[in-house]
């Protein structure tokens, strides 16, 4: 089972993901979806890149605990354009060419302790 079928399979009010310990970042990037939040297990769980859903806007997405690995899948690490309400928390964005990509869409966000290993730094 991938993290994006646990995601699909939430309840339409969404939820909160506990990933364990491991490698996940070989998985197709992950899409973003409304009031659903992935915890991992710290620097253990490691996931692969984010990303939005097209021009929709996603309200209440979060990251905690874990690494978002573009080692796969180069390019944005985390794509928060259109984020609102969302939150990220200890995470660290490692091999990317963009760690946190954000725009004027982006509101309310909460982000706390976000270690970025990229090759570039972009802001839209």
């Amino acid at each position: 089972m991938t993290i994006q079928s646990l995601i699909d399979a939430l309840p339409p009010e969404g939820g909160i993901i506990h990933l364990p310990a491991g490698d996940f970042s070989a998985e197709s990037p992950i899409v973003m979806r409304d009031n659903v939040i992935l915890c991992g297990e710290g620097p253990p769980t490691i996931i692969p890149r984010v990303v939005g859903n097209g021009a929709a806007r996603h309200f209440g997405f979060g990251l905690r605990d874990l690494i978002v690995d573009g080692a796969h899948n180069a390019g944005y690490g985390i794509d928060w354009r259109n984020v609102t309400n969302g939150s990220i928390d200890h995470v660290i964005a490692r091999n990317v060419t963009y760690g946190l990509v954000l725009d004027y869409l982006a509101y309310y966000n909460d982000i706390n302790f976000l270690f970025v290993d990229a090759s570039q730094v972009a802001v839209e």
